[in-house]
Formats: C-alpha cells, sequence, structure tokens
C-alpha cells in the first residue's frame, strides 16, 4: 500500500513513480472511494469511471497495453481551498510505450485535477478529468 501524500508537493511525484512502476494497487490507494476519472480522445477511445474499484480496474487495463515512460506536469499551482480541497487545471505531457507495436507515443492532455485531504489517507484525487489534444508519433532514430 502506498505511502500517503500529505503534501500536494510531492502529490505528482509520487503518482508518475506508481504509474511508471504499474503499481495499479498503489494508484488506486490516491483516488477516494468515490473519485471519478474520465479520459477523452485517447487511442483507446473515451473512458469514464465512477469509484475506486472502476478506476483501478481501467488503470489496470491501460497498463497492460502501454507503458508510461515519462509525464511532465502543468507549470500551474495547485488552487486551495480551506485545508482539505485543491485543484489544478493545465496540460501534461506524455510518453508511453504501446506493448503490441514497441511504439512511442505523445500525448498531449488537458487536465482538471480535483483533490481532497484526509486524515488518514493524506491528497485524493476527488476527479481526474483529461482530454487528449494531440498525439504524436516520433520519427524513427537515424541509424
Amino acid at each position: 500500500m502506498t505511502t500517503p501524500v500529505h503534501s500536494l508537493d510531492d502529490f505528482f511525484a509520487t503518482y508518475l513513480a506508481l504509474l511508471k512502476a504499474g503499481d495499479v494497487d498503489g494508484l488506486g490507494a490516491l483516488y477516494t472511494e468515490q473519485a471519478v476519472m474520465s479520459t477523452t480522445g485517447s487511442p483507446s477511445g473515451d473512458t469514464w469511471a465512477v469509484g475506486r474499484e472502476q478506476i483501478v480496474a481501467g488503470l489496470r487495463a491501460a497498463l497492460a497495453t502501454a507503458t508510461v515512460d515519462d509525464e511532465v506536469p502543468p507549470t500551474t499551482p495547485y488552487e486551495r481551498r480551506g485545508d482539505d480541497l485543491a485543484a489544478r487545471f493545465g496540460t501534461f505531457r506524455s510518453t508511453i510505450t504501446e506493448h503490441a507495436t514497441h511504439q512511442t507515443v505523445q500525448l498531449e492532455v488537458d487536465a482538471v485535477e480535483l483533490f481532497q485531504l484526509s486524515p488518514t489517507a493524506g491528497w485524493q484525487y476527488l476527479a481526474d478529468q483529461t482530454r487528449i489534444v494531440s498525439i504524436t508519433t516520433p520519427p524513427p532514430a537515424a541509424s
């Protein structure tokens, strides 16, 4: 089980480490029981998951088809609302490798992230909404 993230400044680094490691159960701990995750414009279609169980199943299916090589977060800061709510809006850039083809793909993703702080579970997603705005396949390396 993932150690709770009690600082928003540490959230993305923790999330990315778990994502790159393919640790679906660890990622699931970063979502509240009632969290909502949606993605539109992805190569595998649009998805919608409600609740941690569905989110973990969706992450497991996605990570079975591709590996996340890297992700660059938005430069926009988290916006706090009181002591236990926060949000971030911005553009992520992700690099993934598809397992079947070994092809590297770069994604540009607009995101809306809503967080809640739990005294025991730390910061967790309430909502993780993404829209893929571009998909780029880099040219092969010169030999």
